[in-house]
């Protein structure tokens, strides 16, 4: 038995001793243990920082897709290196998908930093409808394969911010009066405006002074009705000043474009018309037929005089009045909605007539301007402070109607009237009472 046990004991040990030993070479990992738990460890331990990587990549994204950001790369935009360029090439929808202005035609990715170059051809030749096209897809294609802006671009709202109602309109009522109190402390250097602009924009002395009356300006302030209508119109377009009346030279801006108009040569309320049509900035000029010097003027010498004198022509800048939607850019969300760009419009082929459809009607026709949805979002505010107004007033004399008919019928009934009894009302009344008695039984 013992015998036996020892064996079973040292076939068991065998055993043991198989198990643990090293597999054939043919079946060996080419990682020993060591490295391969050395590799699991290492990746547990940089996975954190990969997550972590992560989460700041996602966060750097989301802002380059704020409307800050959007706003900021939008500046990038400038006549000077962006011009000549079709609406449907506008800024915005370049802004929408990361893209930045960097030089003369030139425009970069924010993240990816991928470079594009758009050139086009005259708008008169054969083939300026397909360059814009093709320009346009690039904005999607000529990114890197890794860059998230074609599927993952800003939200269609910053591009046409109005196209599906106001969200806010607390948030855009308040914006308009900051600019309104902007705009009124440029006192009398603020543009003119005349009567066919409030025509245009189909408003009324009544719609302006229910639009002013929202918001009144700050007590202590003379200001006439006449300014402060002007200065709700232009806020009602969009437009802002950081300028004051003391400045030499004031300007007013759109805060989303950038667009800035000196108003230097424009109309103000404090002048008159017919008194400054002409800025006339003329500089004395020597007349040639009429010089000192004597004996005849030598050929070089009158070429001479005749480039100075081309030189020094008097400069005359002609005033105009201001026009607040004119002045605006053709693609700023104020005067226009712009159709935001899609993968779906260039699935269609070559020869598909709506091929170059948002090439030629970039803008949706149907689409209320920055504007107008402003100024129905003011109106029908006022309307709605007047209608709850009213009810309240309604419901409170009704109540108090209410009120006096209670009182009323509370006083009557505490207060009966008092009626003279007669000897003859006594004995109908016994008579009555009798009659009634012997009825029952």
């Amino acid at each position: 038995m013992l015998t036996t046990e020892h064996k079973n004991e040292g076939n068991d040990s065998t055993v043991f001793a198989r198990t643990l030993s090293s597999p054939p070479a043919s079946r060996r990992s080419s990682k020993s243990v060591f490295s391969q738990v050395q590799n699991t460890l290492a990746e547990m331990i940089k996975r954190p920082t990969d997550v972590l990587q992560d989460i700041a990549d996602s966060e750097i994204a989301h802002k380059l897709r704020t409307r800050d950001a959007f706003v900021s790369r939008l500046k990038t935009f400038s006549l000077t290196n962006w011009m000549g360029k079709p609406i449907c090439l506008s800024p915005p929808l370049l802004s929408q998908y990361g893209w930045q202005c960097i030089g003369a035609d030139t425009i970069k990715c924010c993240s990816c930093s991928s470079v594009l170059h758009v050139k086009l051809p005259s708008p008169c030749s054969e083939n300026y409808r397909e360059h814009c096209y093709v320009s346009r897809k690039r904005i999607l294609e000529c990114h890197m394969k890794i860059c998230s802006w074609p599927s993952y671009p800003c939200s269609d709202s910053l591009v046409a911010p109005f196209q599906n109602g106001v969200q806010d309109q607390a948030k855009i009522i308040d914006d308009f009066v900051k600019r309104r109190d902007n705009l009124l402390r440029l006192g009398a250097k603020m543009p003119k405006i005349t009567q066919t602009v409030f025509t245009e924009l189909n408003l009324s002395e009544a719609d302006l002074n229910s639009i002013a009356s929202l918001h009144p300006t700050p007590e202590g302030s003379v200001i006439e009705t006449s300014q402060i209508h002007i200065c709700s119109v232009l806020a009602l377009c969009g437009w802002d000043s950081k300028d004051n009346e003391k400045m030499q030279a004031p300007s007013i801006s759109c805060d989303l474009s950038s667009r800035s108009v000196r108003l230097h040569n424009v109309y103000n309320v404090s002048e008159s018309v017919e008194s400054s049509k002409i800025v006339n900035m003329q500089i004395d000029v020597p007349d040639i037929q009429s010089d000192t010097c004597a004996g005849p003027v030598s050929p070089k010498r009158q070429r001479n005089e005749s480039h100075r004198d081309s030189q020094r022509s008097p400069l005359k800048i002609a005033k105009k009045f201001f026009h607040p939607l004119d002045q605006h850019y053709a693609w700023s969300h104020w005067v226009s909605v712009l159709k935001p760009i899609s993968k779906d419009e260039f699935e269609t082929g070559q020869e598909d007539p709506n091929r170059y459809q948002y090439v030629v009607n970039p803008i949706i026709k149907n689409g209320k301007p920055g504007w107008q949805v402003l100024m129905e979002t003011l109106l029908g505010h006022k309307a709605t402070l007047s209608i709850s107004a009213k009810s309240a007033c309604d419901d409170i004399n009704e109540s108090e109607d209410f009120s006096e008919g209670i009182a009323a019928s509370h006083q009557a009934s505490e207060s009966p009237t008092k009626v003279k009894m007669t000897p003859e009302k006594a004995v109908s009344d016994f008579r009555r009472l009798m009659t009634d008695i012997t009825s029952r039984k």
